[in-house]
């Protein structure tokens, strides 16, 4: 008897290849975010609520356990008395409250999990789970850009805005998500939207016409000039914040559910006025600092050039300053170090308020040498004056001796640190304010490149690592047998992030620098080695370490120098590729030898990583499995 098995063969292998996790170049499967609903009649608002619980209190720590944030606990009551006390009843026929809330840490759910909820009253049919999307990092923008596609798809209306609550560093970004590890350095603060990521989230049609960053510094002028275009209005605060900010969303949900036909710029101005002066809860006045911008105002053009324009001239007076004059660098650094930026973190944020450097330079223009430094500096500060039809409309501080507010932060840094205080390489070419005008440039020529081959020490050694993904890490270690109180270690250091940005040097004299831009060197002062004739040579070793390399195949350089009095007495150069989770380990003699690279393994720490080949050997397997039982049993009916 002889049965046709070809059509359950085929049948079979579309089943398993469509039950195939989806794998990404990156080496980590990608879930899709879907979801399958009845869209809603247009309404007047849809307000967006993008609460980002599962977070840090302070810093992130080596427990997976966050649930005990107080941010989560501030939110979760926002997100509750929303639709218990705050809603009129009724309102649900014009205005939509969609909340995506990401929960922190539990039993059940290790890395958090997000939910979204339309928020509505008991009489309106009360609060619907909208949607699961389980472990979720919100520091993806594609998952702000997923939920605001599923809010203008099944909830539109004519008029949307959006809040964000989290914790926030202004140009450096917003929403740190405490279970995804940051793409490029494990010892950071977990993933977050950075600036290009939030303006690529709110573009290709999710725009939105009021955005309130409910975090701390993000009244920042750089995101100002990344969202012009995919946002009308922002209301935010250029200082730090208390907890305050996060109940902000009730101030919303009950003012415009007694007005639902607000237009964007109305919501704002109650935006602003509600954190000046909350009115559903009064004593939650304590916002550092608020404004409210017009984003549409930038590229306005009045009397003569617009905002932008105008400011764009002023940073090319500041290079030509420098330019015309390099003994301006220290006056320009000078004159930074004298503006007071308590509010703004100086210390770790590098920012200062913008009207305040501009109007320090106005003050200074005998200084300058071209006259129009000091006019394009005058009408600036006439742009930034608070007005109803200006770029910034109204500002308000809490503290009364924080004189140096005026609704703008910038990034002007004291120090070359001004990238390590945020970890991401490079991250400030990135914004638009650096390739639109010469304000990177001016700071550049405040702060160059360190200068790699300046010797300092008289005699060490120098490992170098250049030109490569700058996640990867460089180690030095000094491990000497049976006397453990000699060994040393130089390089990144988990349990250190609070201290000197993370960085360990074990012995003194040792140096370790790090542009973020692909660009590593170590120095280790030879009588840290503490040789003697009876211990004769020693090794240490150096790791190059992928744990949480942002790229796939890459090539390793590395250079080992030894330099005695200025001069290199002994070099050696080795190249290798190295993959994503992998470290090479190279040992190197004080008598001026070097091992080869050996190949070691390491469980990579990225955010939701699966071994893919593991994943394609087994599903590879599975269909022979799947093919041979089929076939011997094609044969037993022959």
């Amino acid at each position: 008897m002889k049965k046709n098995y070809r059509p359950f063969v085929l049948i079979i292998l579309i089943i398993s290849f469509t039950t195939l996790p989806k794998i990404s170049l990156k080496g980590y499967i990608q879930p899709e975010i879907t979801s399958e609903l009845t869209p809603e009649a247009n309404k007047d608002w849809t307000v967006m609520l993008y609460f980002c619980a599962d977070t840090r209190s302070v810093n992130v720590t080596t427990s997976i356990d966050n649930s005990g944030n107080f941010l989560h606990s501030d939110m979760t009551s926002t997100k509750m008395h929303i639709y218990t006390t705050d809603l009129l009843p009724g309102s649900e026929s014009d205005i939509n409250i969609i909340a995506l809330y990401d929960y922190p840490y539990s039993p059940t759910y290790h890395d958090g999990h997000a939910v979204i909820y339309n928020l509505r009253t008991g009489t309106g049919g009360g609060v619907v789970e909208v949607a699961n999307w389980g472990a979720t990092n919100m520091g993806d923008p594609q998952t702000l850009s997923d939920f605001i596609d599923l809010c203008k798809t099944n909830f539109p209306a004519d008029n949307y805005a959006l809040t964000l609550s989290d914790h926030g560093r202004g140009y450096a970004g917003f929403c740190y998500d405490y279970h995804a590890p940051h793409p490029y350095m494990p010892y950071a603060l977990g993933d977050c939207l950075t600036v290009p990521e939030l303006e690529s989230a709110l573009s290709g049609g999710n725009e939105v016409d009021v955005l309130m960053l409910d975090t701390c510094l993000g009244g920042s002028f750089e995101v100002a000039w990344q969202l012009e275009g995919e946002v009308s209005y922002i209301v935010a605060g250029e200082s730090t914040q208390s907890g305050s900010a996060l109940h902000h969303p009730r101030e919303i949900a009950y003012n415009l559910s007694r007005d639902t036909t607000m237009t964007p710029a109305e919501l704002a101005r109650v935006a602003f006025d509600t954190a000046e002066n909350p009115q559903v809860l009064p004593s939650y006045s304590h916002w550092g600092s608020v404004s409210l911008y017009d984003l549409t105002q930038f590229p306005v053009q009045a009397t003569g050039p617009s905002f932008k324009e105008k400011f764009d001239l002023f940073t090319d007076k500041l290079v030509d300053e420098i330019n015309y004059n390099f003994s301006k660098i220290q006056f320009f650094q000078e004159l930074r170090s004298g503006l007071d930026a308590t509010a703004l973190h100086t210390s770790t944020s590098m920012m200062v308020d913008l009207y305040d450097f501009i109007e320090a330079v106005v003050a200074n223009q005998s200084e300058m040498h071209y006259v129009e430094t000091g006019n394009y500096g005058t009408d600036l500060l006439a742009m930034l004056t608070p007005s109803p039809t200006g770029v910034l409309v109204d500002e308000y501080h809490y503290w009364s001796t924080a004189t140096y507010l005026h609704g703008f932060s910038v990034c002007l840094p004291d120090s070359y640190d001004m990238y390590k205080g945020y970890l991401y390489p490079g991250m400030y070419d990135a914004l638009k304010i650096s390739t639109e005008t010469s304000w990177k440039a001016f700071i550049d020529k405040l702060y160059g490149l360190l200068d790699f081959g300046q010797f300092m020490l008289p005699d060490f050694y120098e490992i170098q690592l250049f030109i490569i993904d700058p996640s990867i890490r460089l180690d030095v270690y000094f491990d000497p047998l049976g006397d453990p109180k000699r060994g040393f270690h130089i390089g990144l250091n988990d349990n250190m992030r609070n201290n000197h940005m993370g960085v360990e040097l074990g012995t003194l004299g040792a140096e370790y620098q790090d542009d973020l831009i692909g660009n590593v060197m170590i120095r280790v002062p030879v009588p840290s080695f503490q040789l003697s004739k009876s211990n004769g040579a020693e090794m240490f070793k150096i790791i190059v370490n992928a744990t949480t390399a942002a790229s796939a195949t890459q090539d390793v350089n590395l250079t080992v120098k030894h330099v005695t009095n200025d001069e290199v007495v002994w070099e050696e150069s080795k190249t290798h590729d190295i993959e994503v989770g992998q470290a090479l380990t190279t040992e190197v003699s004080t008598d001026d030898e070097m091992s080869d690279f050996e190949v070691t393994e390491i469980p990579t720490k990225r955010f939701g990583n699966t071994n893919t080949s593991n994943v394609v050997v087994i599903s590879i397997i599975s269909f022979t499995v799947i093919l041979m039982v089929i076939y011997r049993r094609k044969n037993k009916f022959e």
